[in-house]
């Protein structure tokens, strides 16, 4: 059994032979000089990472090509015709790819079926069920940071005919105030939560709404077969005020909890799904439900 230690030296012996970093430079050097960001050479050029370092290794190590686009951005790209721009200086853009695309954590059947994904971020999950054989994504992403990078992403990864971006957040309300954080954007959350990974600034911005169930009757009756949440909080209001004829369309959900499942397994097994939770921690954790 994979223990946590484990995993950590795997990933330090993946940082040596794919970014030469020796143990000394990952693990004590950031503890004893408190460095923010690593530094290291991919094809010639300095990248600055702050988060995913490992991330990154282990992508090399399954066979994604790195290339710089900047100090602070590259291109990962696989040969399936994936290309995705990650920022290295702030958030978690690669530790999620990790997660999308070698973990995939999102696993579901939905080849010529449509994909609902509340949380786009970067484009990473909605360009992974594109390339699963969805039918159609609609990906829904309210920080203009990330939606931007992720249509840049959707158009190089050739997906922009099977997935459309839409910059909102998923709310009850037409209009919505959204904790945006600058250091950690794919931790962006309802003023209420809490979600960043470290401390870092914030500021709240008002975007415009769009209902769980508007989203739904875009597919004009057609069946939903995965509704993807990663919404930082926003899973319990929209899970609760969700009306019955919209949970009918759905034939699976995987989302992320932030707060315990409260009554969101309740909710679903009432509307027909059966639910599994692992947990990750005390109050965060994966729902998978699929009906019955």
């Amino acid at each position: 059994m994979e223990t946590k230690f484990s995993k950590n030296i795997l990933y330090m012996k993946m940082i040596k032979k794919r970014l030469g970093m020796g143990y000394f430079d990952v693990f004590l050097g950031r503890i004893f000089t408190s460095k923010k960001d690593f530094e290291v050479d991919i094809k010639g050029r300095k990248i600055k990472i702050r988060s995913g370092i490992g991330s990154l290794a282990r992508l090399m190590d399954n066979g994604w090509n790195v290339f710089p686009l900047s100090e602070d951005m590259v291109q990962l790209e696989n040969n399936n015709g994936i290309k995705i721009s990650c920022r290295t200086d702030m958030g978690l853009d690669l530790v999620q790819l990790e997660e999308i695309f070698i973990d995939e954590i999102y696993k579901c059947h939905i080849v010529d079926k449509n994909v609902i994904d509340v949380g786009m971020n970067n484009g990473d999950s909605s360009i992974y069920f594109a390339k699963k054989g969805a039918k159609k994504v609609l990906g829904i992403e309210p920080d203009l940071r990330n939606y931007d990078i992720g249509l840049k992403n959707i158009r190089d990864s050739g997906v922009d005919n099977m997935v459309t971006a839409i910059n909102r957040a998923v709310s009850n309300e037409k209009s919505v105030e959204i904790k945006m954080y600058e250091a950690f954007p794919n931790s962006n959350s309802f003023p209420e939560f809490e979600t960043s990974p470290k401390k870092d600034n914030a500021k709240i911005c008002v975007v415009d709404g769009i209902t769980l169930g508007d989203i739904i009757d875009m597919f004009e009756g057609e069946t939903i077969g995965l509704l993807k949440m990663d919404c930082e909080g926003c899973e319990y209001s929209n899970i609760e005020k969700l009306e019955e004829r919209h949970f009918k369309k759905i034939e699976n959900i995987i989302m992320e909890y932030h707060q315990g499942p409260k009554n969101l397994p309740s909710i679903l097994e009432t509307m027909g799904f059966r639910v599994d939770l692992k947990k990750y921690g005390v109050f965060q954790g994966m729902l998978i439900a699929s009906r019955i």
